[in-house]
């Protein structure tokens, strides 16, 4: 995955929590800088994807996703989300022949694309598969919803078809990206965390340099845990633009 030399080259402060609920992980993240075939525009990709399964089945998902991500994106030279999408679906149904098989995994996903523009703004493009994307910009929290459709597996007669939304935000704003194992975490009493309670803490501590955020979050993970082993891989990113 990305090294911290890479992360701190793409933003100007970010963090990550990753947390494998076994030594690998079904989660994964992915940034990649590319330009425009024809512009030369300078664009980077950040998205935090949750594959089937943990463990060893989970890692290997992630190792066909990210190798797929990185050949529609540098290879191939698709740079809008959406396509970005639908094309890693054909791409995983092709890969793993679930056209003739019972095989069904997948993976949902937060991807966003973000361009400095000659005033100052980030233009960001958003596309989700069963994933959302948080933004909160001068203490307004704004939740981007992604599509209801995963990537992979294979149904007759369908054609998975992703929308896009894009944002103009202004340096300052702060994004957030999870798996599903953040908001599923359970405690002894087999109560999940849930998003509400995730939502308030960012809207509460949006504000705070983003280190600072990284062991609020840490410390309120832990602190509903307790004792209790997590049943699913967790990851948050989290970008200050």
């Amino acid at each position: 995955m990305p090294n911290q030399q890479m992360l701190n080259n793409c933003f100007k402060e970010h963090f990550v929590i990753y947390k494998p609920k076994d030594i690998v992980s079904g989660d994964f993240y992915w940034v990649v800088q590319t330009s425009h075939p024809q512009t030369n525009e300078v664009y980077t990709f950040l998205s935090v994807i949750d594959c089937s399964g943990h463990g060893v089945p989970g890692a290997l998902m992630s190792m066909i996703g990210y190798q797929l991500l990185d050949e529609i994106v540098k290879q191939m030279r698709i740079i809008e989300p959406q396509v970005i999408l639908e094309v890693l679906d054909d791409l995983v149904v092709a890969s793993l022949k679930q056209q003739v098989s019972d095989n069904s995994d997948g993976m949902d996903l937060a991807m966003c694309r973000l361009q400095s523009l000659p005033d100052g703004s980030i233009e960001l493009i958003y596309s989700g598969a069963k994933r959302n994307l948080i933004v909160v910009e001068d203490k307004n929290t704004k939740v981007v919803k992604g599509d209801r459709l995963g990537i992979g597996g294979f149904f007759e007669n369908v054609v998975k078809q992703f929308t896009h939304t894009k944002l103009i935000l202004q340096p300052g704003a702060v994004l957030y990206m999870t798996t599903d194992g953040i908001r599923d975490m359970p405690n002894q009493n087999r109560r999940s965390f849930g998003t509400k309670r995730l939502h308030r803490l960012i809207q509460k501590h949006a504000h705070l340099p983003l280190p600072e955020q990284k062991q609020i979050f840490e410390t309120a993970f832990e602190n509903h845990l307790g004792t209790q082993d997590p049943r699913d891989d967790m990851t948050l990113f989290a970008v200050r633009l």
